[in-house]
């Protein structure tokens, strides 16, 4: 691989003073939030965060036809995707539409051999139901879904979209698009993830029913919030102050051992305990199990997890889907590996490209967006990894770096090279695409020159955002408390990282190597608990004794009902 550039270490800027914030923060959490939020009352996690559901274009219309099918008891099929994002999208519309007292079935396309979102497969397959429905729902998807949504529309099936995904030049020919990103949405809502918006339509939908008088519709949508704090968290969308107190909100839930029990099982089994989780435990431990099912087999299991009432049901599903992702790590670390042999052998070692492409007839195409953000976060280069579909044809998985946005980037190539690109959608930082076999080089060739284009060498410097050092004082469980309560921390709201120097005095190999543990000391000298994690594969160094500067976060270390203060290593700098 490429050797690393060496970082620059950059502080975060203070966006608002101190002072402008509540009064009685721990000054650690004060001193995060000033370099996070522009307007003090950000902080402040209330209902009246949440954009107005019927603010959405087109939400009038969807609820208002989906409360008809409720009440005259139409067949409705949820449309659902395989990712966290759209599985639980899923859970939420079929959970919440069954306790209204409707009559509702669920498909989730299979990545193989019918693609992404409603495609014509997917509708022939929905068509194909006994009895056929009535009216069929898209979540997470059906933005670009104009050759499915036709298909049932020539059935007289209606189609209600909702989504969260950039639209493309013309929309479908649909019964209602309620998607926040249409450019005439007046909602703001763009940042909500697709199992938002399924929220959002169920609450309308709820409204509707008990403006009709329907008593079913009674019951809160509360013990629906952990799956929208999944999903969220899961697709990385931005944690503005909606998208907190949607993660804040299901995860006071988890805690309190209610809402659905596939959550805590598949927490339970990465062996997290749901009295405590985190933001960082839904997106790292819970999520990958999650989508494991919908990147190797059929998410329909991890969907089923969500929807079981019975514990001992989604605890025997947990246990197939924790299988499942062991047999997912084990093949993204030998594609990553055969990436990184790629990347040597086509004589890039030495300077990069400005992108990458990397294509393995053995790949996995479910696996192919774990490789390309490995390859990402080692070379600091927009990658689009590609696995041979069932189909014959490319499938592409792009992610991206901070100012270059990816989807942008395929679309310029798309442009200058029209019918290169067969398909393609996305977000800013991550996207798929499909391809013809014999256009890999001519694609690679055009997107290099896209971003290089919109460029410069500032781009690709590896600088590494952090709060600063914390005092020897402030190396505490006290500390390390106020850090994880003043979350959700995520994407667009980052969890803390410090940077500091100090003193390995001891280590310890965990899992024959994997991770490490270590007792360091900084300044006063006091002992201190730190742990690497994934440091063999991920981080690639275990640190000598001696003096080093680590970037680090603070966390709870809470064992045999003991809590202490414990240092997370994330880098060490040269």
């Amino acid at each position: 691989m490429t050797p690393p550039q060496v970082p620059q270490l950059r502080e975060r800027l203070a966006l608002c003073a101190i002072d402008d914030l509540s009064p009685g923060l721990h000054p650690v959490l004060a001193r995060l939030y000033a370099t996070r939020i522009s307007d003090g009352r950000e902080i402040a996690l209330t209902w009246d965060a949440l954009p107005e559901p019927m603010d959405l274009k087109d939400m009038g219309r969807a609820a208002e036809r989906l409360a008809q099918a409720v009440l005259q008891g139409e067949r409705v099929t949820v449309a659902g995707d395989y990712d966290a994002d759209g599985a639980t999208a899923t859970a939420v519309l079929v959970r919440a539409l069954r306790a209204f007292g409707g009559q509702i079935d669920f498909v989730v396309p299979d990545r193989r051999l019918e693609g992404y979102g409603l495609t014509e497969a997917l509708a022939a397959r929905i068509m194909r139901q006994t009895p056929q429905p009535a009216l069929v729902v898209t979540v997470d998807s059906g933005i670009s879904s104009h050759a499915g949504i036709a298909a049932l529309g020539a059935a007289r099936i209606p189609v209600i979209v909702t989504d969260h995904h950039i639209p493309p030049d013309s929309l479908p020919d649909a019964l209602a698009i309620v998607n926040p990103r249409r450019t005439d949405d007046p909602s703001g809502a763009v940042h909500l993830a697709g199992v938002g918006v399924a929220l959002l339509l169920a609450a309308a939908v709820r409204r509707r029913l008990l403006e009709q008088g329907c008593r079913a519709a009674s019951p809160s949508l509360a013990p629906l919030l952990p799956l929208v704090a999944l999903g969220t968290i899961a697709d990385c969308v931005p944690l503005d102050r909606a998208n907190r107190l949607l993660v804040a909100k299901g995860l006071e839930i988890i805690k309190r051992r209610l809402g659905p029990p596939g959550i805590r099982a598949l927490a339970a089994a990465a062996r997290r305990d749901a009295s405590s989780l985190t933001a960082e435990d839904l997106a790292f431990a819970v999520a990958p199990r999650l989508n494991a099912a919908g990147r190797l087999g059929d998410m329909t299991i991890g969907i089923q997890a969500l929807l079981t009432d019975d514990e001992a049901a989604a605890t025997e599903i947990a246990a197939r889907l924790d299988a499942i992702n062991q047999d997912r790590r084990q093949r993204e670390d030998t594609m990553r590996q055969e990436a990184e042999s790629l990347i040597i052998q086509d004589g890039r070692s030495a300077v990069l490209p400005p992108a990458l492409c990397l294509h393995d007839p053995s790949w996995h195409e479910g696996v192919v967006g774990l490789v390309a953000a490995r390859i990402r976060e080692q070379t600091g280069r927009p990658t689009v990894a590609f696995a041979v579909g069932a189909d014959g044809l490319l499938k592409g998985s792009a992610r991206s770096i901070p100012g270059v946005h990816i989807r942008d980037m395929i679309a310029a190539v798309d442009a200058r090279h029209p019918g290169l690109v067969t398909r393609f959608g996305g977000h800013a930082q991550a996207a798929g695409l499909t391809l013809a076999p014999g256009d890999l080089t001519t694609f690679d060739g055009a997107l290099r020159a896209a971003v290089a284009q919109s460029t410069t060498d500032e781009t690709f410097c590896d600088a590494i955002l952090t709060d600063g050092p914390l005092a020897s004082h402030e190396h505490t469980v006290e500390t390390a408390c106020a850090i994880e309560t003043g979350g959700p921390w995520g994407q667009g709201f980052p969890a803390p990282r410090f940077v500091g120097d100090f003193q390995v005095t001891a280590i310890r190999p965990l899992s024959g190597g994997l991770h490490a543990k270590m007792t360091v000391a900084g300044a006063d000298g006091a002992p201190l608990e730190a742990v690497a994690f994934q440091c063999a594969a991920r981080l690639r160094w275990i640190p000598a004794i001696g003096p080093v500067r680590f970037v680090y976060g603070l966390s709870v270390n809470r064992y045999q009902g003991r809590e202490t203060v414990q240092m997370v290593i994330e880098r060490v700098m040269p």
